[in-house]
């Protein structure tokens, strides 16, 4: 007995020892099962999640695509709607214009043979006004009227004008006389310099300064702004002839006080020089 006892045991602890890596076994393949199964619930939560997210990018889509064919829809009903006035627009003046032709066509002859009447009136008035009124005097065009003494005429053209002209108090002979004083005074002045001086003094006093002593006055003042390194010739000029004329010495010194408050005033230097 003691002998099966210890068989049996052995048996046993064979038996054991061998259901040992069964067990391990059996334990590794429910523990790799509980891992597949896991995995799998990953899987299909991954695949739900990109689902959704599908889902939700389509709905997306479709809200910008109703929001734009809504957009596009609106702007149809807008150009319709304008086409429509428009549309309105033209067949209202068509309507009128057609309207204005039928009355003008439906004019009754009365009134436009009223209207002819009246314009054949004012036409008859206006002609015998036109025959009453004297014809007006066309003014000829004379160079010597201008201003500025109007253009350039010759010498030996201006000779033969001076000798038509009869009446030496008309204005035609004035205005030549001017003209021909104005050249002479202007000429002396440019001509003047310090050896030939007693030479042009002599000539100015031959001319009528008296007359011309603005153009006098003028020309000399335009001569020194002009050349300017000249100004003790133009003023001892000024000198002789203030003994002789004091009045034209005067006039000269108020026109440069005259001009030089002028330049002061606008800031010029050239007047105040």
């Amino acid at each position: 007995m003691g002998v099966k006892d210890d068989r049996t045991e052995r048996h046993d602890s064979e038996s054991d020892d061998d259901r040992a890596p069964l067990r391990r076994r059996q334990r590794h393949d429910s523990n790799s099962d509980e891992d597949r199964s896991k995995d799998r619930g990953k899987d299909r939560r991954d695949r739900s999640r990109e689902r959704n997210r599908r889902s939700k990018s389509r709905e997306k889509r479709g809200r910008t695509d109703r929001s734009g064919s809504r957009d596009d829809q609106q702007s149809r009903r807008r150009r319709s709607s304008r086409e429509r006035s428009a549309q309105g627009n033209r067949k209202r003046s068509r309507d009128r214009r057609s309207r204005s032709r039928s009355t003008r066509k439906s004019a009754s002859p009365s009134r436009r043979d009223r209207k002819r009447e009246r314009s054949e009136d004012r036409k008859d008035v206006a002609k015998k006004s036109d025959e009453t009124k004297e014809p007006p005097q066309k003014k000829k065009a004379d160079m010597l009227t201008t201003k500025t003494g109007g253009a350039y005429i010759p010498p030996a053209k201006l000779k033969m004008m001076q000798e038509s002209i009869t009446d030496k108090t008309s204005e035609a002979f004035q205005r030549l006389a001017w003209e021909a004083l104005k050249k002479s005074i202007n000429g002396l002045i440019n001509k003047v310099n310090s050896p030939n001086i007693a030479v042009i003094v002599r000539e100015l006093f031959a001319e009528n300064i008296v007359r011309g002593r603005g153009l006098l006055c003028q020309s000399v003042i335009q001569a020194q702004t002009a050349s300017p390194t000249f100004t003790h010739v133009y003023a001892a000029l000024a000198a002789i002839i203030n003994t002789k004329f004091p009045n034209i010495g005067e006039l000269l010194l108020k026109r440069l006080i005259i001009n030089f408050k002028r330049g002061f005033k606008r800031k010029d230097k050239l007047r105040c020089t």
